[in-house]
């Protein structure tokens, strides 16, 4: 009976590992990866019943199961995307009940429109603004009280990542010297190390400056409002709050 148990326990274990392997594709076993260009949409996958459209789509498939996703207008999206026989998803936002992939093709339909795409070797587009929806912009707050504390960044966003890059993790502003002038002190950091700074910063409506001494660093500021600092710089946008609010 031991012997027996042990022979279908076997048995189920290497069905089970057959079944992940075929739902997690390698990277050479998955065709989507690459860069992908919206050229028409259809109301039928092939002739006729062609759609009118103005945001028009690019996709770029990552190997680590990202998508991203950009529109004609600069929106920008980054999603993560799972795939079966019957349907794509990208997040939560986006699902294609049906979807068609030769080596040069891409159809994807979304309820009764079909999405045409091309593969191609590069992107082409206009500048692309990166859309978190209701926090890509606001209003900016440079009243001393609402400024000083201890800012603190919860989450970056940034094209061009690298863990090599520092990246501001905590500002921390003291007390003001002059009209937009404070005391402040600062940590940047990456995944292999954290950088501590005293400086000066000198902010005004839509630009925060901060002269570190041997350096000075600008960012561009998008909203200080509600408790929240959303800041850019080089593409990058960093995400901070004052958490003792």
């Amino acid at each position: 009976m031991k012997i027996y148990t042990l022979f279908i326990t076997c048995i189920l274990f290497f069905s089970f590992a057959a079944t992940a392997q075929q739902q997690q594709p390698t990277e050479e076993e998955n065709a989507y990866i690459g860069k992908w260009q919206e050229f028409e949409r259809t109301y039928k996958k092939k002739g006729g019943g062609f759609a009118d459209f103005k945001d028009t789509m690019q996709l770029q498939f990552m190997p680590d199961s990202m998508v991203r996703i950009w529109y004609s207008k600069g929106r920008y999206f980054n999603e993560r995307y799972r795939f079966n026989k019957k349907e794509l998803r990208f997040g939560k936002e986006y699902t294609f009940d049906k979807h068609w992939l030769s080596e040069d093709e891409l159809i994807l339909r979304n309820k009764k429109v079909f999405h045409h795409f091309k593969r191609v070797a590069s992107l082409k587009q206009g500048a692309i603004k990166k859309i978190v929806p209701g926090v890509e912009r606001g209003k900016v707050n440079l009243n001393p009280s609402f400024l000083k504390g201890t800012w603190s960044s919860y989450k970056k966003e940034d094209k061009a990542f690298s863990g090599k890059k520092l990246y501001l993790k905590t500002l921390n502003v003291l007390e003001q010297t002059a009209e937009g002038i404070y005391n402040i002190k600062l940590s940047l950091a990456n995944r292999m190390k954290l950088e501590r700074f005293e400086g000066v910063m000198d902010i005004s409506n839509s630009t925060m400056k901060l002269d570190l001494g041997d350096e000075t660093i600008v960012y561009a500021i998008l909203k200080l409002e509600n408790n929240e600092m959303i800041l850019s710089r080089d593409g990058a946008i960093i995400y901070l709050k004052e958490f003792s609010r």
